[in-house]
């Protein structure tokens, strides 16, 4: 019984992960992060879930902190 338990731990991190990660990648999309920039924040978020979401969020409010000055410069 121990062995279907893990198997729900594991069910249910990689689920987390997955939906935590196709999230966050909308909302770096909406932001305009580039996907090479999105590349490993969302493998942050597959391998050590809470870090990757970390690091998006804070990517997403830089970018949209400096999306309008950065489009000004252009």
């Amino acid at each position: 019984s121990s062995d279907m338990a893990l198997l729900a731990g594991w069910v249910h991190w990689l689920a987390f992960d997955l939906f935590v990660g196709a999230w966050l990648a909308r909302r770096l999309d909406a932001a305009g992060v580039a996907r090479t920039v999105q590349a490993p924040i969302l493998l942050a978020t597959f391998m050590a879930g809470p870090v990757g979401l970390v690091l998006g969020l804070l990517t997403e409010a830089g970018a949209t902190r400096l999306g309008p000055r950065a489009e000004a410069a252009r």
